[in-house]
């Protein structure tokens, strides 16, 4: 009698587990997903606009010794706001993947490849951002503690033009990207396709 209340029990566990497992569909997992998705990309986008005002102050900065030490302090504040505006763009990139791996119907399975795409590009550009970011203040504090010799410039003028001609192509290729999957989601209405259910 107890050997058989207890394997009643143990059903009851598995089946209790079975069907908090199966709660949401897939379809719900992918709305909720683009949603959390879509929320950081708004974050890193408002992030971004901030970064570019930081970048302003910095060039609107004297060419003097207290100018140095504002636009090592103003680096240091973009530094940070590249990072997150990377780890922002991370976190939408894994959603995204998690996403497609969803049992989908075609269309919003396409929209969840697309996006995944347009993230990886945008975390390849945001790296390549946040590297620039840390190149410019180090070349910054260099210049501003008088320790930067002619050949540690010419580095840094090297380096400087590699990495602005990858951040070009990364750029390019992330427009390309978010485009095609912004354009697919409106053709495509994939805002209904999710609201179907």
């Amino acid at each position: 009698m107890v050997y058989r209340r207890l394997v009643f029990i143990i059903f009851v566990i598995v089946l209790i587990v079975a069907i908090a497992g199966c709660g949401k569909s897939s379809v719900t997992k992918a709305k909720e997903l683009s949603k959390q998705a879509n929320a950081n990309i708004e974050k890193a986008m408002e992030l971004d606009e901030e970064s570019e005002e930081v970048g302003k102050e910095i060039d609107a900065l004297p060419n003097d010794p207290k100018g140095d030490q504002e636009a090592i302090k103003l680096g240091e504040k973009q530094k940070e706001l590249r990072k997150t505006i990377l780890k922002e763009h991370k976190e939408a990139l894994k959603l995204f993947k998690r996403g497609k791996n969803l049992d989908l119907p075609r269309e919003p399975k396409k929209y969840f490849e697309l996006e995944t795409e347009a993230s990886a590009a945008a975390v390849d550009l945001n790296e390549s951002l946040v590297e620039l970011t840390t190149l410019l203040l180090k070349l910054t504090t260099q210049i501003a503690e008088g320790t930067l010799t002619e050949e540690e410039f010419s580095s840094f003028e090297e380096k400087f033009m590699k990495l602005n001609t990858r951040i070009a192509k990364e750029d390019e290729k992330y427009s390309s990207a978010d485009k095609i999957a912004n354009e697919y989601y409106k053709k495509k209405e994939i805002k209904k396709e999710l609201d179907k259910e």
